[in-house]
Protein backbone atom coordinates (compact mmCIF):
# COMPACT_ATOMS: atom_id res chain seq x y z
CA UNK A 1 0.00 0.00 0.00
CA UNK A 2 3.21 2.47 -0.41
CA UNK A 3 0.53 4.36 -3.06
CA UNK A 4 -1.19 5.89 -0.61
CA UNK A 5 1.87 7.45 1.67
CA UNK A 6 3.68 10.61 0.21
CA UNK A 7 6.48 11.54 1.92
CA UNK A 8 8.18 15.29 1.93
CA UNK A 9 10.78 17.22 3.78
CA UNK A 10 11.51 20.58 3.90
CA UNK A 11 13.21 22.74 6.74
CA UNK A 12 11.12 24.47 9.35
CA UNK A 13 11.34 27.86 10.74
CA UNK A 14 13.89 27.35 12.94
CA UNK A 15 16.12 25.20 10.73
CA UNK A 16 14.84 22.05 11.64
CA UNK A 17 14.18 19.22 9.64
CA UNK A 18 10.35 19.19 9.20
CA UNK A 19 9.30 15.58 7.62
CA UNK A 20 5.59 14.99 6.80
CA UNK A 21 3.79 11.61 5.71
CA UNK A 22 0.22 12.59 3.41
CA UNK A 23 -2.02 9.14 4.11
CA UNK A 24 -4.61 9.29 1.01
CA UNK A 25 -6.92 6.71 -0.52
CA UNK A 26 -6.42 3.73 2.06
CA UNK A 27 -8.90 1.37 1.65
CA UNK A 28 -11.50 0.74 4.74
CA UNK A 29 -10.86 -2.13 6.90
CA UNK A 30 -13.56 -4.53 8.08
CA UNK A 31 -13.15 -6.64 11.15
CA UNK A 32 -13.59 -10.46 10.23
CA UNK A 33 -13.96 -13.60 12.40
CA UNK A 34 -10.75 -14.33 14.15
CA UNK A 35 -8.95 -12.10 12.21
CA UNK A 36 -5.37 -10.73 13.58
CA UNK A 37 -4.83 -8.05 15.86
CA UNK A 38 -4.98 -4.39 14.01
CA UNK A 39 -1.45 -3.94 15.09
CA UNK A 40 -0.61 -6.50 12.23
CA UNK A 41 -3.06 -5.98 9.69
CA UNK A 42 -3.52 -2.11 9.58
CA UNK A 43 -1.35 0.01 7.85
CA UNK A 44 1.50 1.62 10.13
CA UNK A 45 4.26 3.61 9.88
CA UNK A 46 7.34 3.73 12.04
CA UNK A 47 9.61 6.27 12.70
CA UNK A 48 13.13 5.95 14.71
CA UNK A 49 16.05 8.06 15.39
CA UNK A 50 18.22 4.54 16.06
CA UNK A 51 21.08 5.26 13.24
CA UNK A 52 21.39 2.11 11.76
CA UNK A 53 20.72 -1.67 11.96
CA UNK A 54 24.06 -2.44 13.90
CA UNK A 55 22.89 -0.16 16.89
CA UNK A 56 20.09 -2.11 16.94
CA UNK A 57 21.59 -5.55 17.16
CA UNK A 58 24.65 -3.86 19.52
CA UNK A 59 21.42 -2.87 22.01
CA UNK A 60 19.46 -6.30 21.72
CA UNK A 61 22.95 -7.89 22.22
CA UNK A 62 23.88 -5.98 25.12
CA UNK A 63 19.93 -6.54 26.47
CA UNK A 64 20.55 -10.48 26.17
CA UNK A 65 24.02 -11.36 27.09
CA UNK A 66 22.84 -11.47 30.98
CA UNK A 67 20.08 -13.70 30.03
CA UNK A 68 22.73 -16.04 28.08
CA UNK A 69 25.08 -16.33 30.03
CA UNK A 70 22.81 -17.63 33.36
CA UNK A 71 23.63 -20.70 32.87
CA UNK A 72 23.45 -23.63 36.15
CA UNK A 73 26.19 -26.49 36.73
CA UNK A 74 23.42 -28.82 35.49
CA UNK A 75 23.48 -27.41 31.99
CA UNK A 76 27.08 -27.45 31.98
CA UNK A 77 27.50 -30.80 32.58
CA UNK A 78 24.75 -32.05 29.92
CA UNK A 79 26.45 -30.29 27.64
CA UNK A 80 29.81 -32.04 28.51
CA UNK A 81 28.16 -35.16 28.33
CA UNK A 82 26.17 -34.17 24.86
CA UNK A 83 29.73 -33.38 23.42
CA UNK A 84 32.40 -35.61 24.87
CA UNK A 85 32.32 -38.05 22.11
CA UNK A 86 32.64 -34.77 19.52
CA UNK A 87 35.42 -34.17 17.11
CA UNK A 88 34.76 -30.97 15.59
CA UNK A 89 32.21 -27.73 16.92
CA UNK A 90 30.26 -29.21 14.05
CA UNK A 91 29.90 -31.71 15.77
CA UNK A 92 28.88 -30.07 19.09
CA UNK A 93 26.79 -28.27 17.08
CA UNK A 94 24.95 -31.30 15.84
CA UNK A 95 24.98 -32.97 18.93
CA UNK A 96 23.56 -30.22 20.90
CA UNK A 97 20.72 -29.03 17.85
CA UNK A 98 19.33 -32.74 18.18
CA UNK A 99 19.31 -32.73 22.13
CA UNK A 100 17.02 -29.37 22.24
CA UNK A 101 14.75 -30.74 19.18
CA UNK A 102 13.73 -34.03 20.97
CA UNK A 103 13.68 -32.62 24.48
CA UNK A 104 12.95 -28.56 24.45
CA UNK A 105 9.26 -28.07 23.59
CA UNK A 106 8.38 -24.89 21.73
CA UNK A 107 6.27 -22.80 23.33
CA UNK A 108 4.55 -20.51 20.39
CA UNK A 109 3.10 -17.63 22.79
CA UNK A 110 5.08 -16.36 25.65
CA UNK A 111 3.07 -16.31 28.86
CA UNK A 112 4.75 -13.46 30.25
CA UNK A 113 2.66 -10.32 31.15
CA UNK A 114 5.37 -7.82 32.40
CA UNK A 115 7.42 -7.07 29.23
CA UNK A 116 7.22 -9.71 26.70
CA UNK A 117 8.96 -9.53 23.58
CA UNK A 118 12.25 -8.33 23.33
CA UNK A 119 14.14 -9.56 26.18
CA UNK A 120 14.88 -12.86 26.57
CA UNK A 121 14.17 -15.56 29.62
CA UNK A 122 17.88 -16.58 31.13
CA UNK A 123 18.62 -19.82 29.08
CA UNK A 124 18.46 -21.66 32.86
CA UNK A 125 15.00 -20.93 32.87
CA UNK A 126 14.64 -22.80 29.37
CA UNK A 127 16.80 -25.31 30.52
CA UNK A 128 14.83 -26.78 33.73
CA UNK A 129 11.53 -26.39 32.56
CA UNK A 130 12.70 -28.27 29.02
CA UNK A 131 10.12 -25.72 26.88
CA UNK A 132 10.86 -22.52 25.33
CA UNK A 133 9.38 -19.51 23.16
CA UNK A 134 12.39 -19.09 20.25
CA UNK A 135 15.21 -17.37 20.14
CA UNK A 136 15.49 -18.34 23.25
CA UNK A 137 14.65 -21.92 23.56
CA UNK A 138 17.65 -23.03 21.25
CA UNK A 139 20.32 -21.50 22.93
CA UNK A 140 20.14 -22.88 26.35
CA UNK A 141 22.30 -25.76 26.14
CA UNK A 142 24.68 -24.29 23.14
CA UNK A 143 25.49 -21.13 25.49
CA UNK A 144 27.08 -23.45 28.19
CA UNK A 145 29.00 -24.91 25.46
CA UNK A 146 30.80 -21.55 24.69
CA UNK A 147 32.99 -21.76 28.02
CA UNK A 148 34.51 -25.36 27.42
CA UNK A 149 36.48 -23.96 24.73
CA UNK A 150 34.16 -24.13 21.75
CA UNK A 151 34.12 -21.94 19.02
CA UNK A 152 30.90 -19.29 19.69
CA UNK A 153 28.71 -20.10 16.66
CA UNK A 154 26.22 -16.43 16.40
CA UNK A 155 22.65 -17.04 16.21
CA UNK A 156 20.38 -15.84 13.55
CA UNK A 157 19.70 -12.28 14.87
CA UNK A 158 23.98 -12.24 14.92
CA UNK A 159 25.69 -13.12 12.00
CA UNK A 160 25.67 -9.84 10.29
CA UNK A 161 27.27 -7.84 12.95
CA UNK A 162 29.10 -10.60 15.53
Amino acid sequence: MASTVKYSTHAGEDKTAVHQWEVTNVPRMFDEPAMPSYSVVLQRLYVSTTPDWQAVSRWYWQLSDPHLRATTPEMVQTVETLTAGAKTDMDKVKALFYHVSKKVRYMGLTPEKDRPGYEPHDVKITFEKQYGVLPGQGRAPGLASKDRGSQRLPGPDQRRNS
